[in-house]
């Protein structure tokens, strides 16, 4: 059975899309950081870690 070759146009657009969601990242991540948010990630895990707050 011979191997098939992806077509060009779904190789040109997995390597933009990636470059582009990776440079959404970093701009999310720094937006977070100015305001003084935590990002996801770290609420999950010290939701985890600590538990909810109790008000």
């Amino acid at each position: 059975m011979p191997t098939r070759t992806p077509e060009p146009t779904a190789v040109t657009s997995t390597a933009l899309s990636a470059p582009a969601t990776w440079t959404a990242t970093i701009l999310l991540a720094h937006h977070l950081h100015h305001r003084g948010h935590r990002g996801p990630f770290e609420g999950l895990v010290r939701r985890v870690t600590y538990g909810r707050r109790r008000a």
